[in-house]
């Protein structure tokens, strides 16, 4: 990684209202940082941070780092950083957190059928080949989370191919639509196509292999 070794994506725990909750903190090379309590809902591929900036600005703000401590400002306050061997070490609400770095998803392959928990009486199943073509049969549409809006691009199922950029999932229909979707891919193993398991979009929703 670039910028003292800090530049990329991180993951920890960290105070959110009031409440211990998962957090992503990802440094852009640009100095700005977004921090959450989720992943960017489309991921990261072709974001532009800078109107992501002014969209949403409880997410965003910028940081200073060198010799392994610094700062990261958000519009609620500062929050300090420091490296670790392991990691990293955010202090928020005068409590020390750690953060380990997320390795990188480009290029990963799946390959199998998937289904996930009931949604809206249905079982939502996607087919993935190694390949990289897909079959959806409902599981973007559940994990679109957005089921009630009639003009959301994945309610009606397809198929075409995939990729997987910065830590997204951009699906290519064969009827043109395209979608991008959060991968995170905490946990996730790049070697192996075919997990029993693994998790897709901001809320992290599990599909397990047929």
């Amino acid at each position: 990684m670039k910028g003292d070794g800090i530049i990329g994506f991180w993951q920890g725990i960290a105070m959110f209202r009031g409440a211990l909750k998962p957090a992503y903190a990802i440094f852009y090379s640009n100095g700005q940082v977004y921090f959450g309590s989720h992943f960017p809902v489309a991921g990261c591929d072709h974001l532009n941070t800078w109107i992501e900036a002014e969209r949403q600005p409880r997410y965003w703000g910028t940081y200073t780092f060198k010799e392994g401590a610094g700062v990261i400002k958000m519009p609620f306050g500062e929050i300090p950083i420091r490296a670790k061997v392991d990691g990293l070490v955010l202090t928020t609400t005068g409590q020390d957190h750690a953060f380990v770095h997320i390795p990188s998803v480009d290029g990963a392959r799946f390959n199998g059928t998937y289904v996930m928990n009931e949604s809206y009486e249905k079982i939502p199943v996607i087919t993935f080949a190694a390949d990289g073509r897909f079959k959806d049969e409902g599981a973007l549409l559940a994990l679109d989370h957005d089921y009630y809006n009639p003009f959301s691009i994945v309610r009606t199922p397809g198929s075409g191919t995939y990729s997987v950029k910065d830590h997204t999932v951009t699906f290519r229909y064969a009827d043109g639509r395209a979608y991008r979707l959060a991968f995170p891919g905490v946990g996730y193993d790049k070697t192996d196509s075919s997990p029993r398991q693994f998790s897709l979009g901001i809320n992290e929703d599990e599909l397990r292999r047929q």
